[in-house]
């Protein structure tokens, strides 16, 4: 026992026998109020000024270069994030927002230089989602929660370059239960949008 605990800091890497490397925490404030973690990404705005951002069950956060600091994003009045310990959040950057859900809330939006964050459309028809990504000019979005129900084949999208429009002309959703696999990832490769299933694998073209 004594020497499995002592290998704990070493990995094989091209043949030798190495340590393991190290980290450290970014910034200060830490933990996060509202924690643990459920996500987290680089958000690029329009003048392609990346920042960090990290979700906790219920609350926003955009770490300040200047400070070092996490720094809270306050919700909206009326808006709020309620999901669980399992519900973890994926989000896009995207017409100067960063563009989140995690299937329990509706998607929510912060925008660039904004203090607060908030629904990003008032459309009832938008939908919260597992899955986000990019493609052909609109933010789509992966195993649904709709109207009150669960749909973990269904891609919904808006129209075509307003993320903000879900029944306008060009909007849709398709429900994929040819297998009966949910949606687990929504990605990119090669010009094509690519939808992962827990039993299959789909591609989409504009």
């Amino acid at each position: 026992m004594e020497a499995a605990q002592v290998q704990q800091n070493w990995r094989i890497h091209k043949g030798r026998l190495v340590t393991r490397p190290g980290f450290k925490l970014l910034g200060s404030g830490l933990p996060l109020s509202g924690a643990p973690v459920m996500g987290g990404s680089v958000f690029i705005d329009e003048a392609l000024l990346a920042r960090a951002m990290a979700i906790t069950k219920t609350k926003l956060y955009r770490y300040d270069t200047g400070s070092s600091a996490w720094v809270e994003v306050t919700a909206d009045v009326g808006v709020s994030l309620t999901g669980g310990a399992t519900d973890w959040f994926e989000a896009v950057s995207w017409n100067n927002k960063y563009i989140f859900s995690q299937r329990v809330n509706t998607l929510k939006a912060y925008v660039s230089g904004a203090g607060t964050f908030g629904h990003l459309t008032a459309d009832v028809n938008s939908p919260a989602a597992a899955h986000l990504e990019v493609f052909a000019d609109r933010v789509v979005a992966g195993d649904t929660f709709e109207g009150g129900t669960r749909f973990p084949w269904r891609l919904r999208w808006p129209v075509s370059g307003n993320e903000l429009d879900w029944t306008g002309i060009g909007s849709g959703s398709v429900d994929f239960v040819d297998t009966p696999g949910r949606i687990t990832r929504l990605s990119r490769l090669a010009g094509k949008g690519i939808i992962y299933k827990s039993d299959s694998i789909i591609t989409a073209t504009r």
